[in-house]
């Protein structure tokens, strides 16, 4: 894609448990943080993420799209999301050095346990991967 991606952030009340979007005109794209839901560097490196991996790996949908055109893209999104911030080699580097509790590596990695468990789940799930 030679498309370039702006990255916006302001009060836009996305819906629900959102906090960032990406929206495209068909020929440009734009990520947009809703800094009134997002509180730490981790949940916007996170919030950027997530949103760059649906446009890197192409996982994108419409508002209108089906429920299950929508699980796909975000599944996705979420794995390519994974792997950018969370590499399976440097996860299992850290681990080890002696650092296993979900929230240490997630303190390491400056990103939230929540993720964390999402790529430990990942990796020996569908992936077949032992830390």
């Amino acid at each position: 894609m030679d498309a370039g991606v702006l990255v916006a952030s302001g009060s836009y009340h996305l819906k629900g448990e959102c906090d960032s979007v990406i929206v495209s005109d068909g020929c440009h794209y734009g990520i947009f943080l809703d800094i009134d839901k997002i509180r730490t560097i981790a949940q916007e490196k996170e919030a950027v993420a997530h949103e760059w991996a649906h446009w890197i790996s192409g996982a994108t949908y419409t508002f209108d799209a089906p429920p299950a055109v929508r699980q796909k893209a975000e599944t996705r999104a979420d794995r390519r999301q994974i792997e950018k911030l969370l590499p399976f080699d440097e996860m299992r580097a850290a681990m080890q050095n002696g650092i296993t509790e979900a929230w240490e590596l997630a303190e390491f990695f400056n990103v939230s346990e929540s993720l964390i468990m999402d790529a430990v789940e990942y990796y020996t799930g569908p992936c077949g991967l032992k830390f």
